[in-house]
């Protein structure tokens, strides 16, 4: 079995600004400790060769991803032209991979801006979604328990079990369900057969390509008429901008699709909430890194990337973020509205 591994790194993480921002995506910035969540990806993927692994990116981030991934061959660094979503991303990825090393390749897909606080769980189940992947004509997804109610992720609902390979038990979906509203998602987490999506996906590259055609022909039409892979940006941007869920997942047979509910620690680093609640705090359960000077400020999050100091007090449930270029404070259990709010003020 010839298994691959592909890091998604082409994101822009807005939610995540000021610290997160065009120049340098929240995927190549050191939230947790001294590695970047791109290098935290590699990580976890174990003992893999450097061969076999590849990373998509956004064409302007190559050599970041160079400099932060030295032992990842340049070439197995894929650059997309332009931003068309997971659907062109993935696929356009598909089609070089297969023309290095062959359509019976098997890949694991992650992401590079994802938290997985149990590596080794995450390896076997990689292990196992490659097996399955290998030995039948399934798509494989991997799924993990709800924590709370959340309406900004993804859900999927599985269905009977099928089998247990290397003792882990694989269900076949029943349905998808996009990102609910907060009374949904709180039956959802009642619920023991729903679960968070967590994009992590393994297939073999000619299956994967034999659906596409299937179920999304414009972009597998498309993919072909792509052989220069440094200058196909016309062809790139007359890709649809639509997610590799919308443009292919959801539209396929539910016994295609093979799942795996996983344990990871998983979490999608997705905002200041999420930041916050899965890193370490003080004896007040504040986040705070950089020189800050508070008082009476509880269960928030402090970032001061200057060299000046900063002052906070009377705050509580807030995010207060000092570059040397700008500043925000906001609320956390708001944080998911950042996106919308820098796209009013960039």
């Amino acid at each position: 079995m010839k298994a691959k591994i592909l890091i998604l790194a082409g994101g822009c993480g807005t939610r995540l600004w000021p610290l997160s921002t065009d120049e340098k995506p929240k995927q190549f910035q050191s939230f947790f400790d001294d590695r970047t969540l791109l290098q935290m990806a590699y990580d976890r993927i174990g003992d893999s060769n450097p061969d076999d692994i590849y990373v998509s990116t956004n064409k302007r981030y190559k050599l970041l991803v160079k400099e932060q991934l030295p032992d990842v061959p340049f070439d197995n660094i894929i650059a997309e032209p332009s931003r068309r979503d997971t659907g062109p991303c993935i696929a356009f990825a598909m089609k070089y991979i297969k023309d290095q090393s062959g359509g019976d390749s098997i890949v694991t897909i992650i992401n590079a801006d994802q938290l997985i606080k149990k590596p080794e769980e995450f390896r076997s189940v990689m292990n196992a979604s490659q097996k399955i992947a290998d030995q039948s004509d399934q798509l494989v997804l991997v799924s993990v328990k709800t924590k709370f109610p959340n309406p900004n992720l993804g859900y999927i609902k599985v269905g009977s079990k099928q089998q247990v390979t290397d003792g882990i038990s694989v269900f076949q979906l029943d349905q998808f369900v996009e990102k609910p509203d907060l009374k949904s998602a709180s039956k959802y987490h009642r619920a023991k057969n729903y679960y968070w999506n967590t994009a992590i996906f393994t297939w073999k590259i000619d299956t994967f390509l034999y659906y596409l055609k299937q179920y999304s022909d414009d972009i597998h039409t498309n993919l072909q008429m792509i052989s220069d892979y440094k200058n196909c940006k016309d062809e790139y941007d007359s890709f649809p901008k639509i997610s590799i869920d919308y443009a292919l997942l959801e539209k396929m047979s539910p016994e295609k699709l093979a799942v795996i509910p996983a344990d990871l620690g998983w979490s999608d680093v997705g905002t200041w909430k999420t930041m916050f609640d899965e890193s370490p705090k003080d004896k007040y359960s504040n986040l705070v890194k950089g020189k800050f000077r508070y008082s009476n400020v509880k269960n928030s999050v402090l970032i001061n990337e200057t060299n000046n100091e900063a002052v906070a007090y009377n705050l509580e449930n807030k995010f207060y973020i000092i570059t040397k270029n700008t500043s925000i404070v906001g609320d956390l259990d708001d944080s998911n509205r950042l996106k919308n709010i820098v796209k009013t003020i960039s």
